[in-house]
């Protein structure tokens, strides 16, 4: 986008911002359930030393991960 002939076209530069915006509607929910994920690992590490401090916390990060997943999921084109 930033070559300088790229706006010369509107239909193709306006094409590619489109393919752009898809991309970063996955890639961000994704960079998300990936924290999540290691967030969720941290805590059961943490549930097996101290299982009153973390354990009630882990089934509901689990879910909240499912949840994401199945909504990334719906996202994805393939």
């Amino acid at each position: 986008m930033s070559a300088p002939d790229f706006w010369g076209n509107q239909e193709k530069a306006q094409e590619v911002v489109t393919e752009l915006k898809g991309v970063k509607s996955v890639l961000k929910p994704l960079d998300e359930l990936i924290r999540g994920s290691d967030d969720l690992g941290a805590m059961i590490e943490m549930a097996e030393e101290d299982e009153e401090f973390s354990r009630p916390k882990c089934p509901a990060m689990w879910a909240a991960l499912e949840k994401s997943l199945d909504d990334l999921e719906t996202k994805v084109p393939f």
